[in-house]
């Protein structure tokens, strides 16, 4: 099968107008932004939003205001009709609040080598939230790292 690599607000178009016709969307993620959970070159399957909402925890494909940038991060929070969203592994704020027209979908599934990885989409969601917006996480995380390299070197 031929793979096709693209920009990232052709990439945008094409995954609103999948969405639109309830089509799930395959892509590769980027960046390191959301590990451990997702890790640079994860593939992830992104699912329409049921309802044309989104959840406390769930992770969503957004797209910055004013551009066609997509990115990957997590709902910490909801005020009316706007989300906050926040990258797992990102020590500082949240990104921001984003309408839900901003909001492409929900991640459903994280693939990594050939594997299903699905921690971070489960009930544990709601702690890693709480934790994210907290601004803890990228503390526990970073803790966390460091155990596991004093003890497996």
């Amino acid at each position: 099968m031929e793979e096709r690599a693209l920009k990232s607000e052709d990439f945008c178009h094409i995954a609103k107008e999948l969405l639109k016709r309830k089509t799930n969307v395959k892509f590769q993620a980027r960046g390191f932004s959301m590990a451990p959970f997702i890790k640079n070159g994860d593939t992830l399957i992104l699912s329409p939003l049921k309802g044309g909402q989104c959840a406390y925890g769930d992770v969503a494909a957004a797209v910055r205001p004013g551009t066609e940038n997509v990115f990957v991060h997590r709902i910490v929070g909801r005020r009316r009709d706007d989300y906050l969203i926040k990258g797992d592994n990102i020590p500082g704020g949240p990104d921001g609040l984003f309408p839900r027209a901003n909001i492409l979908g929900i991640v459903i599934k994280i693939e990594r080598n050939g594997k299903v990885c699905s921690f971070g989409l489960g009930p544990e969601k709601y702690i890693i939230a709480f934790l994210s917006r907290a601004k803890i996480l990228s503390f526990i995380l970073w803790f966390l790292r460091g155990v596991k390299s004093a003890l497996f070197g």
